[in-house]
């Protein structure tokens, strides 16, 4: 076995070594990829491949920042969303088939944090997360995930390129909570004969309508009578969510692994609009912010939230990573948790608000809002213009309400750009079941779940608010686009996904 290290494309951050195992022959590479200091590091080894079981191990090293978990209050923790692509020499991107057994995967080193890996049934990924109460950074050497090429009908002897790709992630454990506030917001839920919240405690149909103790808005355009059924997602299960945005950075890594044609319909040349900086250079996606076409530098942009995307565009990322979009009640659990609601509140469980009207560090990845007390952007200010760098209001000893973080550590849920998550207000919304994604687009670039909200995307919404808006529209049951379906491009959408069965 050699080990020989060369270069793919032009991308600084992308490596390429190629592994000769007996007959199998792989050529490994990996992304560092970055979302808020979470990085794949180090030279990927390809370790005990078996050509009778046609399996391999992927061992690589994973560490990120301001890790957490803990038992009580929201009892929940963050993790990391980790998954593979391959291609077979000049073919397509594909996504990697992973065992679904615990015991295939192994951590060598935790230094000091004791780690899980826990596969889901798709075979599509896995979480990765501590084992144990803590909080502090993660640096995890020697991880080692299995992979079952013979699944992906890869031959023993082909010759394989191959990415990592690693997503930071919240925990929302299972549990009963609230949607509407008891407040005045737009639209919002509440149980029908008063205007006090719904508790949503089971994954159970829930009835709408206009009957005492059912499920209702205060303006009944925004929800249809009948039920939402049994396979909706309702947020009392648990599930996993990003815990930001997806970024500009994220979204142009998804671009560099889909076909030509797939990319002419997942990308416009929005370039310098509205902070947005994802440009093409020589083949090539990736950030260009001081608009040098060098790509990915230490103040390009990478960090900062992707607007611009269509409901096509983000629910085209949510399959091609094996995630899938979150509902509107899904939402709402992200946001309150399992506390009592608070009227009018936003995402950070109050209804203190302190604007950012300017940005430090621009588009670096130590980008900060001012003034530096500031827990949101809302509202259009001119010193702003454009989304900002997720986690961007978390400091040292940050509370909740000035990280302008979620109940569960899920950041901007109020503000930046506006989520996009699944609507009940229709029938089209409510046909939705949670069903994930499986790695796999259409030739077009589209999402091939036929049972998500399609292209024109009805059965989908707005909630949360976003930079543009004023701040009314940030409240966690304001619904006054919950049910509206636009399936263009703008510069206050973004998206986020969100994973777990």
């Amino acid at each position: 076995m050699f080990l020989k290290s060369t270069s793919l494309q032009s991308q600084k951050y992308l490596q390429l070594w190629k592994v000769n195992i007996f007959l199998f022959a792989l050529i490994f590479s990996f992304s560092l990829i970055k979302a808020n200091n979470i990085q794949i590091t180090q030279q990927p080894l390809l370790l005990n491949p078996n050509t009778e079981e046609n399996t391999v191990s992927i061992k690589f090293n994973l560490s990120w920042e301001n890790s957490w978990r803990v038992s009580v209050g929201p009892s929940n923790w963050d993790g990391a969303w980790v998954f593979v692509k391959y291609k077979i020499s000049e073919g397509d991107w594909q996504q990697a088939t992973l065992s679904t057994d615990p015991s295939d995967y192994s951590i060598e080193n935790g230094n000091g944090v004791a780690a899980t890996i826990q596969p889901i049934s798709t075979g599509k990924g896995v979480f990765i997360y501590r084992s144990e109460n803590g909080f502090g950074n993660n640096n995890w050497e020697g991880i080692q995930l299995q992979w079952y090429y013979g699944a992906d009908s890869v031959p023993d002897n082909a010759e394989v390129i191959v990415q990592c790709f690693a997503i930071e992630m919240c925990y929302v454990p299972e549990g009963a909570f609230y949607v509407g506030s008891g407040g005045d917001e737009s639209d919002h839920f509440k149980t029908f004969g008063s205007n006090n919240p719904y508790q949503i405690s089971s994954e159970n149909e829930i009835n709408v309508g206009q009957t005492n103790g059912y499920l209702w808005s205060n303006n009944n355009f925004f929800i249809e009578t009948s039920t939402i059924p049994v396979a909706f997602p309702k947020g009392f299960a648990a599930f996993w969510c990003m815990k930001y945005e997806i970024t500009q950075e994220q979204y142009a890594d998804f671009l560099n692994t889909l076909t030509d044609t797939q990319k002419s319909n997942r990308y416009y040349d929005y370039f310098n609009q509205y902070r947005h900086y994802i440009k093409l250079v020589n083949g090539v996606y990736g950030c260009d912010g001081n608009n040098n076409d060098i790509l990915n530098e230490a103040d390009d942009g990478q960090n900062i939230a992707c607007n611009f995307l269509s409901w096509a565009d983000g629910t085209a990322y949510a399959d091609w990573s094996g995630m899938r979009p979150m509902t509107e009640l899904e939402f709402e659990k992200a946001c309150r948790g399992t506390v009592a609601p608070v009227a009018n509140e936003y995402a950070w469980g109050n209804t203190e608000l302190v604007e950012e009207t300017g940005i430090a560090n621009e588009r670096t990845a130590t980008e900060q809002t001012t003034p530096d007390n500031a827990n949101c952007v809302f509202d259009y200010y001119t010193g702003v213009q454009g989304p900002v760098r997720v986690g961007n209001f978390a400091r040292t000893n940050s509370t909740r309400q000035s990280a302008g973080a979620s109940y569960y550590g899920i950041m901007e849920l109020s503000g930046n750009l506006s989520e996009r998550p699944v609507t009940v207000s229709n029938a089209a919304g409510r046909s939705f079941t949670g069903l994930l994604g499986d790695g796999a687009l259409d030739a077009s670039g589209n999402a091939n779940e036929t049972s998500w909200p399609g292209v024109n995307a009805v059965g989908s919404g707005f909630r949360g608010g976003d930079w543009l808006y004023v701040a009314e529209s940030l409240r966690i049951s304001d619904r006054q686009s919950a049910g509206t379906a636009a399936s263009d491009r703008s510069y206050f959408y973004g998206f986020r996904c969100v994973a777990g069965e």
